[in-house]
């Protein structure tokens, strides 16, 4: 169960207020800035990026792969322990972080997908209705074109499904399911920091403050981590992770937004916002100056 103590929630709450004004200013400067709608135009719509090393996880791996090889849909997954004797892996690297791994594997596939959706080996997806997850991806991608996303999970934050007709923002989550359109990949990868815990945080953050209706939970799927490890150490260098965007970073109360995001997100005060699907904006085409209204 995830905790936030009282002292962080009125931290939390404090901080929101003092950094609104200022994101709302942003918000509406980015919705003046491009008309240019994203356009769905790659050979497949999406693929489904893995990495791990855990043989122990063969029988759900082959699933999921054979799930979402599709007309629309790839799956591919990176051993990063160079263990050429997992036949379930397209690509071998030896001795990278978190982020290089899922670097390496967007660096393999980009400029062929519209959407790029990077896992853990551990991440089991399953459907809440009828149809199967690559379907359900699928659906929603087509009808949302989010620009950042996630599926609600048994991780991190404690989140519920939302009612029918309604759809869930993002705000922080676990990165064992990330989300991310091609047009804003781009802006993303190479990861700017390499390290494991936090890596892409900053990515999070990105699609939160400039663009809410656009960072969401997919609709009707669910995940589950099956297993939470984190990697050896000299891969943990998080707080390096967390100063260098916090360091790029313009407005000081955004600064301080930033270096909260996890009591922020798991908040039970301030909350994920819950949307109409009528009122859902489809980003425009991600451009460089959307970055700058936020960072140096």
């Amino acid at each position: 169960m995830v905790i936030v103590s009282l002292k962080e929630e009125l931290r939390n709450v404090l901080y929101y207020l003092l950094s609104r004004q200022k994101i709302n200013k942003i918000r509406k400067k980015s919705q003046e800035y491009s008309k240019n709608p994203y356009k769905i135009c790659k050979k497949k719509l999406f693929c489904i990026l893995e990495q791990g090393a855990d043989k122990n996880n063969l029988a759900l791996i082959s699933k999921k792969k054979e799930i979402f090889t599709t007309n629309y849909s790839d799956f591919y997954r990176l051993n990063w322990k160079g263990d050429k004797d997992d036949k379930l892996a397209d690509f071998f690297a030896t001795n990278v972080s978190f982020s290089q791994g899922r670097s390496l594997l967007y660096e393999k596939t980009k400029g062929e997908y519209d959407f790029y959706i990077f896992i853990d080996d551990d991440i089991s997806i399953n459907s809440t209705n009828s149809f199967n997850p690559a379907e359900n991806i699928r659906d929603n991608l087509l009808s949302y074109k989010p620009l950042h996303g996630s599926i609600i999970n048994n991780t991190w934050p404690e989140l519920k499904l939302p009612k029918k007709g309604k759809l869930m923002g993002m705000r922080g989550g676990d990165q064992g399911i990330q989300i991310f359109r091609s047009d804003f990949a781009k802006f993303i990868f190479p990861t700017w920091i390499h390290g494991s815990r936090k890596s892409h945080w900053y990515a999070q953050f990105i699609a939160y403050i400039l663009f809410p209706k656009s960072s969401i939970y997919l609709n009707n799927l669910i995940a589950e981590n099956i297993r939470t490890t984190v990697q050896t150490l000299e891969f943990n260098n998080y707080e390096l992770v967390m100063k260098s965007f916090e360091d790029k970073i313009i407005e000081p109360r955004l600064k301080n937004l930033f270096r909260i995001w996890w009591e922020y997100s798991n908040s039970k005060i301030i909350t994920n916002p819950i949307y109409d699907l009528k009122e859902l904006q489809i980003c425009p085409y991600f451009e460089k100056r959307f970055l700058n209204l936020i960072i140096k």
